[in-house]
């Protein structure tokens, strides 16, 4: 049984104003940070890191500041492409796939994912809601939605690699924003573990910041 780490950096940083795997955290790449959490795993094989397609691997693997035992794969245009050249590259039984914007993912959470997926197949990390949520209708109108079956979904996802590779090999169309939308409409059952508040998405410029020390 072995489990690979699939780090999707392939990123252009549209809203953030460069790429921002790129942008510094207290001395590391974010990147490199992402990387981090899986690198010194002793359940992990290996680590592959998807870079942009208009990038050279080598560029990229300086600028990211990545160590030689990481793996670069080339993505693409679309992230559907970038996960599916990763999860072609991997040679394990499982992986999880993980967005480099995560730097924060916490260790115990990735151990839930690693745990439930081992066991089950697949996992998915979320967290409930604790906003009042509406949806806004065609004409305006506002409806309630039921904020209890409502969760935000994050990455690490843990999959069985051959049955996740079949679900992106048939897909229908782009647009995908993460791997268990492609997962629930192949059919697979994606089960959902504990994610956290500290494995915020770096978005924005603002979300680094000097009091990002409380989330390492």
């Amino acid at each position: 049984m072995s489990i690979d780490a699939l780090i999707m950096a392939a990123g252009s940083g549209s809203r953030f104003g460069s790429r921002k795997q790129f942008a510094d955290l207290k001395g590391e790449t974010v990147v490199l940070s992402a990387v981090g959490l899986f690198l010194d795993n002793p359940k992990i094989n290996q680590v592959f890191v998807v870079y942009p397609p208009d990038m050279e691997a080598d560029v990229f693997m300086e600028t990211g500041k990545l160590p030689p035992e990481v793996y670069p794969v080339q993505g693409g245009e679309i992230r559907e492409i970038s996960v599916l050249n990763a999860l072609k590259a991997s040679k394990a039984d499982y992986v999880l796939i993980h967005d480099a914007a995560r730097p924060f993912a916490p260790s115990e959470m990735i151990e839930r994912v690693i745990d439930t997926m081992l066991l089950e197949g697949a996992a998915v990390p979320a967290i409930k809601m604790t906003s009042t949520l509406k949806y806004l209708e065609t004409d305006g109108s506002l409806s309630n939605l039921d904020r209890e079956r409502v969760f935000a979904i994050q990455t690490p996802q843990g999959y069985r690699r051959k049955d996740i590779l079949k679900a992106y090999q048939a897909r229908k169309g782009g647009g995908y924003t993460d791997s268990s939308s492609i997962a629930a409409e192949y059919g697979m059952a994606t089960p959902i573990v504990e994610g956290s508040a500290k494995n915020i998405k770096i978005t924005r410029r603002e979300d680094i910041n000097p009091g990002m020390e409380e989330f390492r």
